[in-house]
């Protein structure tokens, strides 16, 4: 189901990938959680990748200021009021208490999003954001590629492929820490381009036959796991489950019991919240522990997740809708005017 280059189902797994990342931070029950965001990378790079091919389907051309911007309307105004909260003001609401907090002793390294590197301890919320650094990275990497996407669309995803095997060889060789490192997760963008290329020219697609994708990736991350020497290649097959495990929302997406489920309309719209619910979960898990007065882990995981909601809810219609909707302005309709 597309309407206006919007995928139904989607939004509800990054609502999903979300709150994986968070029940791990603020509960570390959820052991796997973290690979949330691995998910999130393949989501993000297949729709950028999908909504490139769309504009260039109907222009014949990519506008890369135009995706530049987008993307800043959507990260910059929420991402730098948090930094300008964390670095100017939360500093003078500490002194009137008795917490102490660590903040980075290079703050450049959040203002030019290389936050990922940046391994010093310091405030935890803050780590929150070296995702979103990563992102940034590859966004400047994608607007480079994007010039092979008219008719060497392939050497793009080689390219990444390859630059991915071959850090995670050195990484391997020579015993470099690489969680943190933009090079760690082009395997992801790359599956995630991968399938924007594919899901283009291929609408229809067979229910059992990416269940078994499913399946089979699944069994290959298990088994690459067992074997040291293959364990820092887990991700091409991770990767792969999860652009089958998209391929399937959006197939049961078109089936009317998802998309008029009370509950799937609400991670529907949940989805939408997802990068202020991203933002704001590490302030909100590093506070909680700290101001809430609350024994029980899961009754106070409930409050923090409640807390967030509302906090998320305001900031986009009171503070992020007004910038999104200035997006409209640098798309194109399906004629190839601007809107």
């Amino acid at each position: 189901m597309v309407n206006s280059n919007k995928i139904a189902g989607l939004d509800s797994l990054r609502f999903f990938a979300f709150l994986s990342v968070f029940l791990y931070h603020n509960s570390k029950v959820f052991a796997l959680g973290y690979l949330g965001i691995d998910f999130f990378f393949v989501l993000s790079s297949f729709l950028i990748t999908f909504l490139a091919l769309q504009e260039i389907k109907i222009t014949n051309s990519f506008s890369r200021i135009n995706f530049f911007i987008r993307r800043s309307l959507r990260i910059y105004p929420l991402y730098f009021s948090v930094l300008f909260f964390s670095f100017i003001i939360l500093p003078q609401l500490i002194k009137f208490s008795n917490a102490e907090i660590s903040l980075p002793a290079n703050k450049y390294f959040y203002y030019l999003f290389v936050s990922n590197y940046d391994l010093s301890d310091h405030l935890f919320a803050l780590k929150f954001l070296w995702s979103i650094a990563v992102e940034e990275q590859f966004y400047l990497l994608f607007l480079l590629l994007s010039f092979f996407f008219t008719r060497n669309f392939s050497i793009s995803i080689i390219a990444l492929a390859m630059i991915y095997f071959v850090f995670v060889f050195l990484a391997w060789r020579f015993n470099w820490s690489s969680y943190f490192n933009t090079l760690n997760y082009l395997i992801d963008f790359a599956v995630g381009m991968c399938l924007a290329k594919w899901y283009t020219h291929f609408s229809g697609f067979n229910l059992k036959l990416i269940v078994g994708v499913i399946l089979l990736s699944a069994l290959n991350v298990y088994f690459f796991y067992q074997i040291d020497a293959l364990s820092n290649v887990v991700k091409l097959p991770l990767a792969i489950l999860f652009s089958a495990i998209i391929l399937l929302a959006v197939k049961l997406f078109s089936f009317r019991f998802f998309y008029e489920n009370k509950f799937f309309i609400t991670t529907e719209y949940l989805g939408k919240l997802t990068f202020g619910l991203y933002v704001y979960s590490g302030f909100v898990i590093t506070f909680g522990y700290k101001f809430i007065p609350v024994d029980n882990l899961w009754f106070k995981v409930f409050i923090d997740f409640l807390m967030l909601i509302a906090i998320s809810i305001t900031s986009y219609y009171l503070f992020e809708k007004p910038f999104l909707k200035l997006k409209n302005r640098f798309r194109f309709n399906k004629h190839g005017e601007a809107l």
